[in-house]
């Protein structure tokens, strides 16, 4: 705690667990405020929360993670990190001993070192200070600060130079980590692995999409209720996202795997359903029909088949994935205009005056 209290890295907001404060004087501290916003005639709103069982539901991962971004050297983060490692538990029942699971969360009660890593859990809106934060504590006021998205963020940006090596994994993230000045533990950010990272560079690609298709559709006029989609845009955009996937090529079928799982896959088809959008849009896409919805599904069917052959192209700068990208979009534009055909003859006017004509030959 006094490590906390010098370095200032406990928010000024906090007062559980904290030196000279107590859950008396945030009462008094909370009656003041309230009582000066009315004398102002202002309104107060207050939301309170509780959190049940809060010692027991800190992750280990998340804390080591914490307290490295707060300034705790390697060493230290180390020997938390034994302290809280191959912990289990049971229960006894009645004479009878339960099987022991690995305890995975929770800050053990009575000892030491309690109340500190409690504290540092309980204080998540403070924002993560930089690594020049850690060296000059003295300057707090003009320190550079980092929101813990930002942080994770550039994690993720440096993780993706690892993964040629070290795949779509923690080892990744942890390396990435590393080259930041963080321990590797501080890959506890990320609870979905090398589905984090995955994600982030999917999210990466598609926004680089848009924006390049974005400039392009400045240049095209296209009236609002149009169903017209560009042949050469299409093209260009799928196969500019596809060649994205080229410097991970060796990983990406790991990559595709980890699509499927459960904690992965609503953000998938979440990422690819925006991308799909993104392109018919630029495209020229301003259909308002159930079109809208037939056409975006059957390009998700196309990018996926693509995305399934390109890992298994040896050809020349991925000629033979190229050429079937061409075969899908010309499928996809017959299937539309034989959908339109149907429409067209299956309209209410073309079949009066089909009966008009039968009728008259009777």
């Amino acid at each position: 705690m006094k490590f906390l209290d010098e370095h200032n890295t406990l928010t000024d907001s906090q007062h559980g667990f904290h030196a000279k404060r107590c859950t008396e004087t945030q009462l008094l501290l909370t009656i003041d405020d309230i009582s000066k916003q009315i004398d102002q005639s202002s309104t107060v709103s207050m939301a309170k929360l509780d959190f049940s069982k809060a010692f027991d539901k800190v992750p280990h991962q998340h804390l080591l993670a914490k307290l490295s971004a707060y300034g705790f050297n390697r060493n230290l983060l180390a020997w938390f990190a034994s302290f809280l490692s191959n912990c289990t538990q049971c229960i006894v029942c009645d004479g009878e001993i339960s099987n022991s699971k690995q305890v995975l969360s929770g800050v053990s009660q009575g000892t030491v070192l309690d109340y500190p890593r409690f504290s540092r859990s309980l204080s998540t809106s403070r924002p993560f200070l930089s690594e020049s934060d850690h060296s000059s504590h003295d300057k707090h006021e003009e320190e550079e600060m980092v929101t813990e998205e930002e942080l994770k963020s550039s994690i993720l940006d440096s993780a993706l130079n690892f993964v040629p090596s070290q795949g779509w994994s923690v080892k990744a993230i942890a390396k990435g980590a590393q080259q930041h000045g963080y321990p590797g533990v501080t890959h506890g950010l990320f609870p979905r692995g090398g589905g984090d990272l995955m994600h982030h560079f999917v999210r990466q690609c598609n926004n680089d999409i848009s924006k390049h298709l974005e400039g392009l559709s400045k240049d095209t006029d296209k009236s609002r209720n149009s169903s017209e989609l560009s042949p050469s845009i299409l093209r260009d955009a799928f196969q500019m996202r596809l060649r994205m996937l080229v410097p991970y090529m060796d990983h990406w079928p790991q990559a595709m795997a980890l699509t499927a799982l459960p904690a992965n896959i609503q953000e998938h088809f979440t990422n690819l359903y925006k991308l799909i959008d993104d392109i018919c849009y630029h495209s020229g896409d301003r259909s308002v029909d159930f079109s809208w919805y037939t056409r975006r599904l059957a390009l998700v069917g196309v990018y996926k088949s693509c995305e399934l052959h390109i890992v298994q192209d040896g050809s020349h700068d991925y000629q033979e994935t190229w050429d079937f990208l061409d075969r899908r979009l010309d499928d996809f534009t017959t299937a539309g205009k034989v959908k339109d055909d149907i429409d067209r003859f299956t309209n209410p006017e073309f079949f009066s005056a089909v009966y008009t004509v039968i009728f008259r030959k009777v």
